[in-house]
């Protein structure tokens, strides 16, 4: 199912299903995405758990999950809102943990309950909408991040209607390492690129910690490290007017050519041609 797929210059992007978008099977997921049921039912499994989708549900897939479509209706449509890790990272780090673990454990909301909750929710989507076409929008990415933060405060409200925080369930120990790892890495990015850093902050040996990342996502702890940083100096480069020397010394690289051998690795363009290119 390519709908869950984010294409790799894309922070965000909003789409519109039906019944013919949900077959074939789904890869584990690269990018977060948000699941709004606008007509019809459907359920989602995800993890070997089925979850209905009818009018006004919402459902939260994290990254690296596998999602398959089981039951969808003729005349099924819904709303996907799909984010980048580093996106999806940011608009949740300032959370409180216990709500995280809400979101992680209680991912799924049957109705939005009220008309104006309703009205809310699909005016942050309208308005997300709209960033995404506006391409001379040099405040993309803030945008995104701002409407994609509301929308989290929104959910986190409803969640917290429907789950009382002393009825939390325990957790995996690896995936409470796991999201320990990626709000660390969403707080202290700019500061070290190694992961001997990360295990140490977290009083882990670098080589469990890395086992703890294969584990839950399927991905080397470096990579995801250099994967996030890469996404953040791509939203410096197209949001902000630093300099690419102002960029090297914030994100502690020795000095501009360190930056752009870094960003290069992985993009294939120096920061000057990826800035220019947009």
């Amino acid at each position: 199912m390519e709908i869950f797929e984010l294409t790799t210059d894309a922070d965000f992007c909003v789409k519109n299903i039906e019944k013919e978008d949900c077959c074939g099977v789904c890869k584990p997921l690269t990018c977060g995405a948000i699941v709004l049921t606008n007509r019809g039912t459907g359920s989602l499994k995800i993890k070997g758990q089925s979850y209905d989708l009818a009018i006004g549900s919402v459902l939260f897939i994290y990254p690296c999950e596998q999602v398959d479509a089981l039951n969808v209706d003729t005349d099924f449509n819904a709303t996907v809102l799909l984010a980048s890790i580093g996106l999806l990272g940011e608009a949740i780090s300032r959370f409180e943990h216990y709500i995280l673990e809400t979101f992680f454990k209680n991912r799924w909301i049957p109705s939005v309950s009220s008309e104006s909750g309703k009205k809310f929710f699909l005016n942050i989507i309208e308005n997300l909408k709209f960033v995404q076409q506006n391409d001379s929008s040099f405040y993309k990415y803030e945008q995104a991040l701002c409407l994609l933060r509301s929308l989290f405060c929104y959910a986190a409200d409803r969640i917290k209607e429907l789950t009382k925080r002393d009825d939390l369930p325990s957790f995996n120990r690896l995936e409470e390492h796991f999201r320990t790892f990626m709000q660390l890495l969403t707080s202290d990015f700019k500061r070290s690129r190694e992961v001997a850093y990360y295990a140490e902050k977290m009083h882990l040996t670098p080589k469990y910690l890395n086992y703890i990342t294969n584990s839950v996502a399927q991905r080397t702890c470096k990579n995801m490290i250099d994967n996030y940083v890469t996404l953040q100096i791509k939203s410096e480069l197209r949001s902000t007017q630093k300099t690419i020397q102002e960029i090297a010394y914030e994100y502690n690289f020795a000095n501009q050519s360190f930056l752009g051998s870094y960003f290069k690795k992985f993009t294939d363009m120096s920061p000057r041609k990826f800035r220019t290119g947009m």
